[in-house]
């Protein structure tokens, strides 16, 4: 599990989401990869996230799309792999928040099998 300060950083290494997400290398047909990655605020307000698949693949599940990243408090988001091919499964997502000038953030999601 990773934490990543979200809203209202000081610090410009903070970063809403990786831009890489790996779910597995050999992972066994069948099998369950999961990851979860806790978004972090540091400031009492409240913002919105949404969580747009532009590339989807069937392997790879993500929940929730959307919610409320709650100040001074975590959220989780759920990353999942179930291989059913002998392939490497690759999903791409734009993660957007509500936080005042936000750029939405791309990120690439793989898992092998």
């Amino acid at each position: 599990m990773h934490a990543f300060p979200v809203i209202n950083s000081k610090r410009p290494s903070d970063e809403l989401f990786p831009s890489l997400i790996d779910l597995g290398r050999n992972c066994k047909l069948g099998s369950y990869q999961s990851k979860e990655l806790q978004i972090e605020s540091n400031c009492p307000l409240s913002f919105e996230f949404q969580i747009e698949v532009t590339k989807p693949h069937p392997e790879i599940k993500i929940s929730p799309h959307s919610g409320d990243i709650i100040g001074e408090q975590t959220t989780s988001i759920k990353f999942e792999y179930v291989p059913r091919t002998l392939t490497t499964a690759e999903c791409e997502i734009k993660v957007r928040t509500s936080e005042f000038d936000s750029q939405p953030k791309t990120v690439r999601i793989v898992g092998s099998a």
